[in-house]
């Protein structure tokens, strides 16, 4: 780079400052879907759906942000588990867990991603930590329904075609 094109002094160029930006939004990597969700990390765009990964690992759906409705979230006393509920279109997703106003959170601010049902050990290793920060919360899912389940909503659809 020749002196007439460097930045001045204490100043990036255009392209180290893009390169900069990159390395210090770490929110990314930090999507860890352990705690139970996951976000959309750019603050700009909207998560495009929300997948449901249940506990068998063997299988999850995927509803349209676009046919949600609303949601109702209600605490548990101390050991009983939330509860939240979420309608999209004709379906109803109700997650039973603890913490769950972080999901509630990342629906506000139209960042919610994913939901992952844990399994008993998870839940309470998860319900164990005490950190420092509330943004560390995770929320520990016991349970994920769906009504009506995939199949039959798939079939009503199949049949009102004929």
């Amino acid at each position: 780079m020749t002196d007439s094109k460097k930045p001045p002094e204490g100043k990036k160029s255009f392209a180290e400052a893009l390169l900069s930006k990159g390395a210090e939004t770490k929110e990314a990597a930090d999507d860890d879907p352990q705690k139970g969700f996951t976000k959309e990390w750019q603050h700009a765009a909207q998560a495009f759906s929300l997948r449901l990964w249940f506990k068998d690992g063997h299988h999850c759906e995927g509803l349209p942000w676009t046919l949600y409705s609303g949601d109702d979230w209600h605490s548990g006393a101390a050991d009983t588990p939330e509860r939240l509920t979420l309608t999209f279109g004709t379906r109803v997703v109700t997650v039973e867990g603890y913490n769950l106003k972080r999901l509630v959170e990342q629906i506000d601010e139209g960042h919610l991603k994913s939901i992952r049902q844990h399994d008993s050990k998870e839940v309470a290793l998860i319900r164990s930590e005490k950190p420092a920060d509330p943004q560390e919360i995770r929320a520990a899912i016991v349970r994920i329904d769906v009504e009506p389940p995939f199949e039959e909503f798939a079939k009503a659809i199949k049949e009102g075609e004929k």
